[in-house]
This record gives structure tokens, C-alpha cells and sequence, in this order.
């Protein structure tokens, strides 16, 4: 196809065709850790603290395996984009055996190593004791949760994100309404508190991961799971996927480990009402953050797949597009909340202390939202091109020379509160948003091959 007819209309359309699905998708999934926020939130700080340590342990190591749905996101939808569809079959076959494999490895480790991980980042007896509580309920259902956002990335990367988007709704009703129950001892059940969050999340995901293994073994959609190729793992095709998923995954655990550090820091020092605050900042916030990583996603699948059907002039363009739309809502969830920032954060907690200071923390978040919808929409262009290694090295620069520097420098030298960790988010997303434009820009994720 000609350049002269990629109209910008064009460009949005087929963005938004696969973004409003993403964004509904991330929104509802997000939606299951801000429910939890919310609903513990009512019982105490220490609950509320020792949910937000005990989520970020779980996910910075859950996600860090699923990153391999990375590689074979781009891997697929180069194949779709081709009109290969058997190979994305294999592909898709293979990205099963993967993940149950690796999904047993986390499982374990969780359940073991509970205690542990939560004497790292916490120092009152309370919030270890209720963060132990949730890792090791949570620890082997992780099995169908890898699974389920692995499987999830080769769906997306067929082109399809409607499925996704009813996965999701399916298990936001499900955990909102295990929250409520679960936690506050309703309908009959006894009040299990943070044991209750555990519980209602670990159900809704891996109900939602055995539909959609069920949807993919019987070919209800354009890719599925075929018995032929799952006889053993295809070492070859395995390199395949690591070849793309590792920088990926090395990005994930720089990342992860990076959000792990702003853990450690803000609960050890500076004390259980900061990291409380923080929690529920960060949950506010990824209101605003979920419809970005959605169009991230849209434009990760396009670029994917006008790269495979060789339209490179296509796939930037979707690029610029893509950031255009995220830049307009996030900007929006901004002025929201600037000004409506004390409103907001009452919907998450009751308490004096943290609803003061997490007003004022999402109203540095307002000033960030352009930054950070310019640096995911692009790195997750970058993603759909096979170029994982530069996304991986914006999240580096960013989280280790920039932020954690930042972070401790203030809190040890300048001695000052949790509002100027903050800050230094913005300095970090300005530092990544201008690596990722620079790489874009050069045009060399076009010549990547998977």
C-alpha cells in the first residue's frame, strides 16, 4: 500500500478499533487491584500498607515471567500480519507449554519464600504478618494467573483485544464482589479481611485463565492451542521467543526491581503512613496510566503487523497517532486530578493522615500524565517491532539512573518527605520520554527481524 493512503482518519480508526477494547481491558484489570486498595483500605494502615507491599512483591515477579508473552506477541502478530496463521498456532501451542513450566517455578518460590520477602520490605510485625498471609494464598494459583497473561498477549497479538476486554469485565465483577464479601464477612462469610483480598483476586484470575485455555483449545478464534504441537517444547522456537522476551524480561525485573527499591525506601524510612499514601496514590493514578498501556497495546499489535505485511511508512505513523489519543486522556485524568484531587483519594481511604498527604502526591501525578503517555505509546511501538532491547533500555535509564539515585538522595541527604519522591517520578518519566522519542525517531526498529 501507498504512503498517500494512510490518512491520519485511517490510522485512528484502526487504532482505536483495537485501543477501546485495550483500554476497557487494562481499566477492568487495574480495577482489581484498586479494589482491593479500596476495600482494605477501610480496615486500618497497616492492612492497607501491607496490601500494597504484598501486590508489588507478587506482580514485579509474576510479570517479570510473563514478559516471555512479549516475544510472542511480536512473534504473532508478524505471522498474523503475513497471513501465517498455522505458525501462529504453533506459536501460540508452544507459548502454553512455556508458561505451565514456568508458572510451577513461581509457585513455588511464593509460597516458600512468603515470609521472607515480606521481612525485607517491612519493619512492623502487623504488616509482615497480613502481607505473608496474602503471598502464600496466592502463591500457587499463580500458576493459572502466569498462564492466563501469557495466553492474554498472544490474543492481543492476533489482532483480537475484544476478547481480552470480556476476560477482563468477567473478573473485575468477580473480585469486586469477593472483596465485599470476603472482606467484610458478608452473606454469611466470616470477615477474612486481607486474607479476603487474596482470595477474591486469586479466583477471578484463574477463572478467567481457564476460560480462555478453554476458548483456545477449541478454536473459537481466529489462533488456538492445537494437541499436535504441544508434544514437547520446540527448542528452536523456544530461542525464538527468548531471542525477543528477554530484553523484555531483563526490563520487567529492572522495572519490577526498581518498583521493589521505591518500596524498600519509602516503607523503611520513612514509615507506614507514607507507604500507605503511596499505595493509594499509585492506585489513583493508574486510572489514568491503564488507558495509555492501552493504546500501547493497540500500537504494539499495529506495528506488528504492518511490519509483517511490509507497510514500515503505516507503522510509524501509528506510532505519533497512537501517542496523540493517549496524550489527550491522560491529559484529561490530569486536570481531574489537579482539581479534584482530595475527592478522589476519598473514595480509597478514610483516614485523615493519608488522605492529606495522597492529595497532594496525585496532584504532582496531574503534572506527569503527557510524559508518561508519550513513553508508553512509543516503547510499545518499539515492542511491536521486535525491538525490545532499547524499550528495555529506557526502563533501566530510567529506573536506575534516574529515579533510584533521585530517591535516595532525597531521602537520605536531603532528609525529605514522601511529596518529593514524587517529584523525582517526573524527572524519571521526562528522562524516559525523550529516549524513547530519540529511538523512534531513528527509524532502526523498522530493519529488526523476529
Amino acid at each position: 500500500m501507498k504512503k498517500e493512503t494512510f490518512s491520519n482518519t485511517l490510522l485512528r480508526k484502526e487504532i482505536l478499533l483495537l485501543a477501546f477494547p485495550a483500554i476497557g481491558e487494562m481499566l477492568l484489570h487495574m480495577s482489581v487491584g484498586v479494589s482491593d486498595v479500596a476495600f482494605v483500605g477501610r480496615l486500618g494502615v497497616n492492612q492497607l500498607a501491607s496490601i500494597g507491599i504484598a501486590t508489588n512483591i507478587y506482580f514485579t515477579l509474576l510479570f517479570i515471567f510473563a514478559a516471555i508473552g512479549v516475544g510472542v506477541t511480536a512473534i504473532v502478530s508478524r505471522h498474523i500480519g503475513a497471513k501465517e496463521l498455522d505458525q501462529a498456532n504453533y506459536m501460540t501451542s508452544q507459548a502454553f507449554l512455556l508458561s505451565i513450566v514456568l508458572a510451577v517455578i513461581i509457585g513455588i518460590l511464593l509460597y516458600f519464600q512468603a515470609e521472607n520477602l515480606m521481612t525485607i520490605f517491612a519493619k512492623e510485625k502487623e504488616v509482615i504478618q497480613y502481607g505473608t498471609t496474602y503471598l502464600k494464598i496466592t502463591a500457587f494459583p499463580s500458576i493459572l494467573i502466569l498462564i492466563f497473561f501469557i495466553l492474554r498477549g498472544v490474543v492481543i497479538g492476533s489482532g483480537n483485544t475484544r476478547l481480552p476486554l470480556l476476560l477482563a469485565f468477567i473478573a473485575t465483577i468477580w473480585n469486586i464482589t469477593g472483596n465485599y464479601v470476603l472482606i467484610f464477612g458478608k452473606w454469611g462469610f466470616p470477615p477474612l479481611g486481607v486474607a479476603g483480598a487474596a482470595w477474591a483476586t486469586v479466583t477471578a484470575l484463574s477463572l478467567v485463565s481457564i476460560l480462555l485455555i478453554i476458548i483456545l483449545f477449541t478454536g473459537r478464534i481466529s489462533i488456538q492451542i492445537e494437541l499436535r504441537y504441544l508434544k514437547s517444547l520446540d527448542w528452536h522456537m523456544l530461542k525464538r521467543i527468548l531471542k525477543v522476551s528477554l530484553p523484555a524480561q531483563f526490563e520487567e525485573l529492572l522495572r519490577g526491581g526498581g518498583n521493589l527499591l521505591v518500596t524498600l525506601l519509602i516503607s523503611i524510612n520513612l514509615g507506614a503512613i507514607a507507604y500507605a499514601s503511596h499505595t493509594v496514590a499509585i492506585s489513583v493514578e493508574s486510572l489514568s496510566f491503564m488507558p495509555g498501556i492501552g493504546f500501547a497495546i493497540a500500537t504494539t499489535s499495529l506495528v506488528g503487523r504492518f511490519l509483517g505485511a511490509n507497510q514500515a511508512y503505516a507503522a510509524e505513523r501509528v506510532g505519533w497517532e497512537g501517542f496523540k489519543m493517549a496524550g489527550t486522556v491522560m491529559g484529561f485524568f490530569g486536570l481531574i486530578f489537579f482539581f479534584f484531587s482530595e475527592t478522589v483519594v476519598r473514595l480509597f481511604t478514610d483516614d485523615p493522615q493519608v488522605i492529606t498527604v495522597t492529595s497532594t502526591l496525585i496532584k504532582i501525578a496531574a503534572i506527569e500524565q503527557p510524559l508518561m503517555a508519550l513513553e508508553f505509546v512509543l516503547a510499545g511501538a518499539l515492542r511491536g517491532a521486535g525491538d525490545t532491547k532499547w524499550a528495555m533500555y529506557i526502563s533501566a535509564i530510567g529506573n536506575w539512573a534516574v529515579r533510584i539515585p533521585l530517591l535516595i538522595f532525597f531521602i537520605y541527604i536531603l532528609k525529605l518527605e514522601i511529596a518529593f519522591i514524587w517529584v523525582a517520578f517526573i524527572i524519571d518519566w521526562m528522562i524516559r520520554s525523550i529516549i524513547a522519542v530519540f529511538r523512534f525517531k531513528s527509524g532502526r526498529w523498522k530493519e529488526i527481524k523476529v
